[in-house]
């Protein structure tokens, strides 16, 4: 009876982590990443007005993102910039989940699930009092030595980046 009592102490005392410890360094990284792309995209591009911020940063950051999410915003840009009479392509700004940028985001919580990451970045107005609205970025670490890049960007309401972008390519390409 001792001796179960012992085990079972034991067990409730001595609990391993929630991470390994290996995971409590990515997710500093992964947190790391995300804030220093966005502390550079707020400042650097969007408040320095720039005429196309998402083209930017996969123009200057092009390794920040996957390849076919990096396509597929060069093509939506692309398209853009051809200046046809009925240009289909995104109306918001896809990093920011909206279409006008608020004075700052903050990191939120960061999560694994299985070899993704996915961190939720909020903006913050200028009362100070974070949104309901923002996104969730999800990352994954890349096959080469480059680090982590983004593979998606998910939105409020059950809506993604990767979905919406394939979405408006089909539409430009005449099929429904």
């Amino acid at each position: 009876m001792l001796v179960s009592a012992i085990a079972l102490y034991a067990c409730l005392v001595i609990r391993p982590p929630a991470f390994p410890p290996a995971d409590h360094a990515q997710e500093r990284s992964v947190r790391r990443f995300v804030k220093n792309f966005y502390e550079w995209y707020i400042h650097d591009v969007i408040h320095s007005d720039r005429s196309d911020p998402a083209w930017t940063a996969v123009t200057e950051r092009p390794f920040s993102f996957s390849p076919q999410l990096r396509t597929l915003l060069r093509e939506d840009a692309g398209d853009v910039r051809q200046i046809k009479p009925s240009f289909i392509s995104l109306d918001f700004d896809p990093f920011l989940a909206g279409k006008d940028p608020d004075p700052r985001y903050v990191i939120g919580k960061v999560e694994r699930k299985g070899s993704s990451w996915y961190v939720r970045v909020s903006a913050v107005p200028y009362k100070d009092d974070p949104k309901v609205f923002a996104t969730t970025a999800k990352v994954e670490k890349a096959k080469t030595k480059r680090g982590w890049r983004f593979t998606n960007f998910l939105y409020d309401g059950g809506k993604d980046l990767l979905t919406r972008l394939k979405e408006l390519k089909r539409q430009r390409q005449g099929k429904r």
